[in-house]
């Protein structure tokens, strides 16, 4: 009789199954459910990528986040990396748009990058020199050209470039920072200090702030990224590793190693992966970091650049972009070093700021230099931040 019956009615325990047979099938149940549950996840997570990828809203980042905490951070990252790599594919199928390159400037892109003296104390007050495009075909209004980004604040200038020949549709938005006219200010947050003075904008440094921008891979990813801030070293710091200095009013970017110590031993240091830029040219150790990682699909990636005179501090930020097509935007602007700050849609922002009555408010520059998800720089942030502010 019970031949008869659906297999999933056959298998049911009878009053005359033994306990093996009955054990036996609660195992495999547990198993098929845990299976499903597993493609269930990963399901959901491709999704949720997909929907970060595409610039959804902070429900997208919080819910991926939820994920990596629930199946772990590898399985959601090689999750991450097939979906990408998938639409990339599929993108350049669907709407390849190769460039027609300049050859001079692919030839000055060979070239070791030469030293430039640093600025004289009358030196212009206008804007860094313009950027020759890397692609000549299609043309792209105003490439190169730096613009004012915001008339009350003339030390900061915005220009677009495009680094990538196969993928002429998509740039890189380059913010230039005068350091003779402003300031750059790190906030460690408390995922490292632990201190949540060290977590916000101070409140007397709220009426000169300009602009806020995002900080560097996270410190729980490993190898742990070095931090000595105000004296105290919270990680140690690693040879080798791109640094970012702040050692008065002064900022420098360089790769961390015995002359570097000794010049800045009183210094606050941000360490994070190897350089992006090094000496003018591409770092090789970071391209191949992240790709053993798995972290070198296109998406939504932020850089900070030193120029060549040293008064101009580069903010990049673009999406679509693998780390080579960063790299090669650092390169075009006369960088000669520059670090990879982060990646992905929650993790990058570049925002103007202005003051209210009550606590500083976000202004979007535009929508390509991405909006913040998370406003808690402003009242107390686990992540590390940047922010721009008068000189005084």
């Amino acid at each position: 009789m019970r031949r008869n019956l659906p297999f999933f009615l056959r298998n049911l325990p009878s009053p005359t199954m033994t306990r093996f047979r009955r054990a036996r099938l609660i195992w495999r149940l547990l198993i098929l459910a845990g299976l499903l549950l597993f493609l269930a996840g990963g399901t959901l997570s491709a999704v949720i990528a997909v929907q970060a990828r595409c610039n959804q809203e902070l429900f997208a980042n919080q819910a991926a986040e939820t994920l990596r905490k629930i199946l772990g951070r590898n399985i959601v990252r090689r999750l991450e990396y097939t979906v990408f790599k998938l639409e990339q594919r599929t993108h350049r199928f669907m709407h390849y748009r190769p460039g027609r390159v300049n050859p001079r400037v692919v030839e000055r892109l060979r070239q070791p990058l030469k030293d430039s003296p640093p600025p004289a104390a009358d030196a212009g007050q206008g804007p860094p020199p313009s950027i020759e495009p890397l692609i000549e075909s299609p043309p792209f209004p105003d490439e190169g050209r730096w613009q004012p980004l915001a008339a009350a604040h003339p030390g900061l200038w915005l220009t677009k470039i495009r680094p990538n020949a196969e993928e002429s549709a998509y740039y890189v938005d380059l913010v230039a920072i005068d350091l003779r006219k402003l300031k750059l200010t790190y906030v460690p947050g408390t995922e490292v200090t632990d201190n949540p003075a060290l977590s916000s904008i101070p409140a007397e440094a709220r009426s000169s702030i300009i602009a806020v921008f995002n900080g560097g891979f996270r410190t729980e990813d490993k190898p742990f990224p070095g931090q000595r801030i105000a004296g105290i070293q919270y990680r140690p710091l690693a040879a080798d590793k791109g640094s970012i200095v702040f050692a008065g009013a002064s900022v420098d970017i360089c790769r961390w190693n015995a002359t570097e110590e000794a010049r800045y031993s009183a210094a606050d240091i941000r360490q994070n992966l190897p350089l992006l830029l090094d000496q003018g040219s591409v770092g090789e150790p970071l391209l191949q970091f992240l790709k053993q990682k798995r972290l070198d699909f296109p998406t939504y990636r932020s850089g900070l650049g030193l120029s060549a005179d040293r008064r101009w501090l580069i903010f990049g930020i673009g999406a679509r972009l693998e780390p080579i097509d960063l790299a090669t935007a650092f390169r075009l602007a006369s960088c000669r070093n520059a670090v990879h700050l982060d990646q992905n849609h929650g993790n990058v922002f570049f925002e103007l700021l202005t003051e209210n009555q009550s606590q500083p408010k976000f202004l979007a520059i535009e929508a390509a230099l991405h909006r913040a998800t998370d406003r808690k720089v402003l009242l107390g942030s686990n992540r590390d931040f940047f922010y721009v502010s008068c000189v005084k």
